[in-house]
Formats: structure tokens, C-alpha cells, sequence
């Protein structure tokens, strides 16, 4: 299975943040999640909305930042602190990435969100 460039780039961002930042890889006691919310989002265009991050390694938070990625930028942007701003109408994706990558070269946790922009009515 290959991966979309864009995967690739939010990868390669995730290990080399996270490796200027000391981070340490999570255990495998406790496996990372992020909670997002909300967990899709509706919008139309012009809107903007803020999407919200938890990071828990088990049944803990932690104090772990996340990275933001759209899968398609010129129609939905994110910023670095979630802020979403929808530009065209369609169906999109982002991608919310944390912790070190695996030895798979894939992040410790990953949510997706879909995105709806439509017209304003």
C-alpha cells in the first residue's frame, strides 16, 4: 500500500519535530490516541471552525502536541492550532498525527476528520 505525498510529508514532519523536541517514543503499555472534537466537521464556505485535540497514552493525558494536515489545502486549510478554513465546496479529510513514528515509519496516533464544504445557502 503506498502512501499519499501528503502522509509522507506529515510523517516525516511528525519524527523531525518530535525529534527536535526530545520527544521519547510512547511505551507499548500505552499505546497514544488523540480525541478530536468535533469529530467531522460541516461547513460553508468562507466559515472557519477550531478543531479541539486530547492526547492520552492509556488512560492518561499527555502533554503531547499534535500536527495538522488537510488533504487538499487550497480547499480547506488548517492551521498549527486546528483552526480550519473552509475555501471550496466538497468532501475533504484531515489528518491529525502525534507521537513518534513506529518502526513502520507511522505515527503513534492518528485521527481523521472529514470535512463537508458547501455553499452558503
Amino acid at each position: 500500500m503506498s502512501r499519499s505525498p501528503i502522509v509522507s510529508l506529515a510523517l516525516a514532519l511528525v519524527a523531525s519535530t518530535a525529534s527536535l523536541l526530545g520527544a521519547q517514543a510512547p511505551s507499548a503499555a500505552a499505546p497514544l490516541r488523540i480525541e478530536v472534537s468535533p469529530a467531522s466537521l460541516a461547513l460553508d464556505v468562507g466559515d472557519s471552525a477550531r478543531i479541539l485535540t486530547k492526547v492520552w497514552a492509556g488512560a492518561a493525558p499527555v502533554d503531547s502536541g499534535v500536527i495538522f494536515f488537510s488533504s487538499n489545502r487550497r480547499a480547506v486549510s488548517v492551521s498549527p492550532a486546528g483552526v480550519v478554513r473552509a475555501m471550496s465546496p466538497g468532501r475533504f479529510t484531515l489528518y491529525v498525527l502525534g507521537g513518534m513514528p513506529g518502526p513502520n515509519g507511522m505515527p503513534a496516533a492518528r485521527v481523521e476528520v472529514p470535512v463537508t464544504v458547501r455553499w452558503p445557502a
